[in-house]
């Protein structure tokens, strides 16, 4: 389950680098049916918020292929 959890939250982080995809739309590509139950996971997982990611200098990190 950890290894589920931990390569979702690697393809949140990648899609959340879209500027166009919004939380709720990242939630349901990675596989939850609520918004508000992934950034619960999102900010256990990685220790903020997926908004508050997008907005942080996480974006210029190069997505990795």
């Amino acid at each position: 389950m950890r290894y589920l959890q931990s390569l979702r939250m690697q393809r949140a982080k990648k899609l959340l680098r879209n500027q166009q995809a919004t939380v709720a739309a990242v939630a349901t590509q990675v596989g939850y049916q609520s918004d508000v139950a992934f950034a619960a996971a999102f900010k256990r997982e990685v220790g903020t918020a997926p908004g508050a990611y997008r907005r942080s200098g996480h974006m210029m990190i190069p997505p990795v292929a």
